[in-house]
């Protein structure tokens, strides 16, 4: 098998040297650690070494899911045999955190190669998020190549801005209505730092979400999935103690505050997707210190916008993420605001309102009839319920 040598970067600080097969289009062994402490939490075995298993699974991490919708047109469009080969072209950059690669000896250097300070192409983005292929040679140099999750999306700049933009799936196309109607909520109930805010665009028709870049001059977005899998004592890595032991553990003595925000207004708006790559923290690349909780990203799967039918009070029912109950089995919404306490941030007298203002949002979903609008009301008193009741039952 014919390999190359790569580095894998934090910035200009180089962190390992390892061989790559892109026969395979992934790491096969790690040649030698430079400066460790800066590679990217997950690649952190319990031991505290880093294993090329730990590599592979980290580079798989960084290019498009093949779960993604139309992903088999995509690769065919692009005469690629996987999304690992779109990575590779892009060097492995996101704009997520700060980690990169480069081939041994190219001499490239974060300033010249990074999406955070130089433009990027948006042809990419096109065949992503709209589908069309354009005109020409394509440029695929974008951090498009290493967007997670299963919506089509994309990477673009406006105004010296990144903006992060999102569209929805087939069945309702809700997705983006339901971003915005979480901002309203945010806006209402959290502090401006403590969420990323979402916006409707229109363009060919059709509706999208669009946010800006949460990041700023050297931070990273470290997801809890990395936290559990590096800092984890057992097996036991679903449980809200196991979590809030980790987050402690690195500075976050108020955790459960934090995560009483994301969760409690994840329950009022039903959200079945809080995975543990949805939220996280935020970590200084420089010093390596966490910084903060990150703010709340990615709601549009809420509003029981993935149930065709809402007819009957168990379509209303889903299972909230991400937490089991220690028997492992997953939890319902209820139990899972149960969890956290009073919440002194939560202002009850403003659910109402809100309430009232995401229906006219979800209004300009062409999709979603009247009658359907009004039965995603009725739910969402269900949810306003659940977390009153459990709020003031506290506050007692």
């Amino acid at each position: 098998m014919q390999t190359s040598l790569y580095e894998l970067l934090n910035q200009d600080v180089p962190v390992l040297r390892f061989s790559y097969s892109a026969e395979i289009h992934q790491p096969i062994s790690v040649e030698a650690l430079l400066n460790p402490e800066f590679a990217p939490p997950i690649l952190f075995d319990r031991d505290g070494t880093i294993t090329v298993g730990n590599l592979a699974y980290w580079w798989g991490t960084r290019s498009i899911p093949s779960s993604r919708d139309h992903f088999a047109q995509l690769m065919q469009d692009l005469r690629l045999d996987s999304a690992s080969e779109l990575a590779e072209r892009c060097l492995g950059l996101s704009l997520s955190d700060r980690y990169w690669v480069r081939p041994c000896g190219s001499g490239l250097t974060w300033g010249e190669v990074n999406f955070f300070d130089n433009d990027f192409s948006q042809d990419l983005g096109y065949l992503t998020l709209e589908g069309d292929s354009p005109t020409g040679p394509i440029d695929l140099r974008s951090p498009s190549s290493s967007v997670i999750g299963d919506l089509k999306k994309k990477w673009v700049i406006e105004n010296g801005k990144r903006y992060l933009v999102k569209g929805g799936s087939s069945l309702f196309a809700q997705e983006p209505v339901n971003e915005v109607a979480a901002t309203a909520l945010y806006r209402r109930v959290l502090p401006d730092d403590a969420f990323v805010p979402y916006e409707l665009v229109e363009s060919g028709g059709s509706l999208y979400s669009r946010c800006p870049e949460m990041l700023s001059g050297s931070e990273e977005l470290v997801s809890a999935w990395d936290l559990l899998y590096r800092f984890r004592a057992d097996r036991d890595v679903a449980t809200l103690p196991r979590l809030l032991t980790v987050l402690r553990g690195i500075g976050f003595e108020n955790a459960r505050d934090d995560l009483s925000r994301i969760f409690i207004t994840d329950a009022l708006i039903a959200n079945p997707d809080r995975h543990f790559r949805n939220f996280g923290v935020i970590r200084d690349a420089h010093t390596l210190e966490y910084a903060r909780i990150a703010p709340i990203f990615d709601s549009g799967a809420g509003l029981w916008c993935r149930s065709r039918n809402l007819e009957s009070p168990v379509d209303f029912d889903y299972e909230a993420r991400p937490f089991t109950a220690h028997d492992g089995k997953p939890m319902d919404a209820e139990t899972q605001v149960h969890l956290f306490d009073d919440c002194p941030w939560l202002d009850l007298g403003m659910l109402p309102a809100w309430r009232d203002e995401a229906l006219e949002i979800l209004a300009r979903d062409a999709l979603l009839t009247p009658e359907r609008i009004e039965r995603i009301g009725i739910g969402i008193d269900r949810q306003i319920r659940i977390v009153r009741n459990h709020v003031e039952r506290m506050r007692c």
